[in-house]
């Protein structure tokens, strides 16, 4: 992913900052992380006073090895998942709009996505928050990246403000940033992802919105737009 050791540590602190905040979860939670890569969210919650249960999934192998290796332990758990994602694992064995994810992981307080939904297409995040439908105590909350668009940032996007530019259209909802490669970065409009979450039987608690599109950084501002879900 690029980053150096000074960036894995402080991105990794920085999504547990976030999303404590805008979920308010517990030390002792049970936590899903889908797409938990080579660990930067476990690695900054085993260095925070977190003293519940993780399981990360990832679909890229050797991330997820390595994480096993170096972070799981009896409380921390990592399970490789081939599902099929034509930028990061073209040759999956499963494809995302099927998989189960209800059968790899027991119900949680939190799930957390993060820069996952800016990187697959419409079918498959519907899938997915299906199988969260399962996955989630009553209770719990779903934090969960995307970029959005609205009217603000369809104005940046005409006016070539906007940091992130997103000319290529991939369907009436969604549109993307690089020609070749459509889930380089992939943005949603934001009333279709308000209407799938309702659809799907959550509901949104939160958006905090990002600097992707102007630049603008806020204090504990992430890059993405992060929004917070529970269940209906």
């Amino acid at each position: 992913m690029g980053d150096d050791e000074l960036s894995f540590l402080a991105i990794g602190d920085g999504l547990v900052k976030s999303i404590k905040t805008l979920s308010g979860f517990k030390s002792d939670a049970a936590i899903v992380d889908v797409g938990s890569g080579y660990g930067r969210l476990a690695h900054a919650l085993l260095r925070s006073n977190f003293c519940g249960t993780y399981h990360g999934l990832e679909i890229l192998k050797p991330h997820n090895d390595w994480a096993q290796e170096n972070l799981g332990n009896e409380k921390f758990r990592f399970s490789h998942l081939d599902i099929r994602n034509s930028r990061y694992n073209p040759g999956g064995s499963v494809r995302a709009e099927d998989v189960k994810l209800q059968s790899y992981a027991e119900r949680s307080d939190l799930i957390v996505l993060t820069s996952v939904f800016t990187h697959m297409y419409e079918a498959e995040i519907e899938n997915y928050l299906t199988c969260f439908r399962e996955m989630l105590h009553p209770s719990g909350r779903i934090v969960c990246s995307f970029f959005l668009l609205n009217a603000e940032r369809h104005n940046a996007m005409v006016e070539g403000t906007a940091k992130l530019p997103l000319p290529f259209r991939l369907s009436p909802v969604a549109w993307y940033h690089n020609a070749s490669d459509p889930l380089h970065a992939i943005a949603f409009e934001q009333a279709w992802v308000e209407g799938l979450i309702q659809r799907k039987g959550f509901t949104v608690e939160s958006i905090s919105y990002g600097h992707w599109c102007d630049g603008h950084i806020g204090p504990e501002q992430q890059y993405q737009d992060f929004v917070v879900l529970k269940c209906a």
